[in-house]
Order: structure tokens, then sequence, then C-alpha cells
């Protein structure tokens, strides 16, 4: 029993590992595309779509998970756009 309970003690670790990991990486993810879309947009000339954009870098990793889905939402939304317009090229939602 000791096995057991010592077995799924470390599985269970290790499940708590890799889910904390991939949450780091999606705000990771989210971190580089809001700069490299604040970027495309500050060489182009064209204005940032939102005064809490710029904040997107800053705040990611510590925003709750409300917030960062709507951090997500807004740079999905933003990279479409811009797709769209035909920018895209240098930016992918996808990684």
């Amino acid at each position: 029993m000791t096995d057991f309970v010592t077995s799924e003690e470390k599985r269970i670790k290790l499940e708590a590992q890799a889910a904390a990991e991939s949450a780091r990486s999606r705000r990771r993810h989210l971190i580089d595309s809001a700069r490299s879309l604040i970027m495309l947009l500050e060489s182009a000339g064209k204005p940032i779509p939102d005064a809490g954009f710029r904040a997107i870098p800053g705040a990611a990793l510590q925003a709750d998970d409300q917030r960062f889905a709507a951090m997500q939402a807004l740079v999905s939304r933003e990279i479409q756009q811009e797709t769209s317009r035909g920018s895209g090229g240098v930016l992918s939602a996808e990684r």
C-alpha cells in the first residue's frame, strides 16, 4: 500500500509540474505575440488597438485566468485583423 501511495504522490507531482510549465509557456507565448504585434504596428505607423494592449507583456504572467483569457482574445483578434490586412506574415497565433 505504501508503494502505491508513494507512486501516486510522484505521479500527481509530475502532472502538477507539467501543468504549471504548460501554463507558463502559454503566458510567455502571449507576451511574445503581444510584443511582436506592438512592434509591427509601431513600425508600420499604425495605432496600438487598445490602451491596455501595451500592458499585456508586463501583466500576462501574473494575470488571473479570466484576465489572461481576455488578453489572449484581444491579441488573437488583433493578429487576425492584421493578417486580413496583409500584415500577418510576421505574426502567427499558432506556435
